[in-house]
């Protein structure tokens, strides 16, 4: 007795997983190269902007934090800024980061962490000890939250502080008290 097998089924299933495996891949390297283009063109247009922020005044160990005069910016909007850190310990500040606390009557209190009313993009960087670090910033005034700031004067804690994830730790470097005019 003879079994016949249907051996078109089988090639016929072979090409039509071989077309999906062909389709898959295709999809992949488009969805890789979005992706990789799109990273390049955010942190393109990003890093211009922090470039491009002199600091005039450096920090050193009698004033470890140092900004040029009084921080103003106008309400929803982004302004680069440069801040200046020496770090008068003699370990390591590591994964040091700039963080901003702002209050404008000592009870409506917000930073750059909490809130979207203000937010500092920065790059976090290891300091050594007795070592210089300029940090070029740019502080969102509510531009991308929608929530822009009250046309006021604000007092506020400009902090180098210890962020392994985005949040500053307990570890707070240096601190110094500015005040930040916001304009309409």
């Amino acid at each position: 007795m003879k079994i016949f097998t249907n051996k078109k089924g089988d090639l016929s299933l072979s090409v039509n997983a071989i077309v999906i495996l062909v389709i898959a891949v295709i999809f992949l390297g488009l969805a890789i190269g979005f992706t990789t283009k799109m990273l390049r063109t955010s942190s393109e247009s990003l890093l211009p902007a922090i470039e491009n922020v002199d600091i005039s005044t450096p920090a050193d160990s009698e004033h470890p934090i140092r900004m040029d005069g009084t921080l103003s910016i106008k309400s929803g909007s982004q302004k680069p800024f440069g801040i200046s850190f020496y770090n008068k310990k003699s370990t390591d500040a590591s994964d040091a980061v700039p963080y901003i606390q702002c209050s404008s009557d000592g009870t409506d209190k917000f930073d750059s962490t909490t809130t979207k009313k203000i937010k500092f993009i920065a790059l976090k960087t290891t300091v050594a000890p007795h070592a210089l670090q300029n940090f070029k910033a740019i502080l969102d005034a509510g531009t991308t939250s929608g929530s822009a700031m009250d046309t006021k004067t604000y007092l506020c804690t400009l902090m180098i502080a210890k962020s392994t994830t985005g949040v500053p730790t307990a570890d707070i470097y240096e601190s110094v008290q500015i005040s930040l005019e916001v304009s309409g």
